[in-house]
């Protein structure tokens, strides 16, 4: 498995950015049993927080902010569209995801 961690694809997103867009919290998990590298961005700058939001995984956000792998500078945009992850839910309608990042995080720590 810990050969596994470090694969990237042309995106440059490793394992943890693939688990995290399909929202596969169990490999997440066991992930981050082998490295605490949950901070990693991919070529377009984009977290494991935000391909989650993007795709609306609820329990994956809340497992984040849960072990506290968030923090303001992993809630920002990405590089090419500079929208945040809360841009995202909202803009793909995923509203439990929007909530959860406006409850936790509010509007003012996400527009700075």
């Amino acid at each position: 498995m810990k050969r596994l961690l470090n694969i990237v694809d042309w995106h440059e997103m490793l394992p943890i950015h693939l688990a995290a867009k399909l929202g596969n919290l169990s490999f997440m998990s066991d992930f981050l049993d082998y490295t605490e590298n949950s901070w990693v961005r991919d070529r377009w700058g984009r977290t494991v927080f935000y391909l989650a939001a993007c795709r609306g995984h609820e329990g994956v956000l809340r497992w984040l902010i849960h072990k506290k792998l968030t923090t303001k500078d992993l809630i920002c945009g990405d590089e090419l569209s500079q929208r945040s992850p809360a841009h995202f839910a909202a803009l793909y309608e995923h509203k439990d995801s929007f909530n959860l990042i406006m409850d936790h995080y509010g509007l003012d720590r996400i527009l700075e």
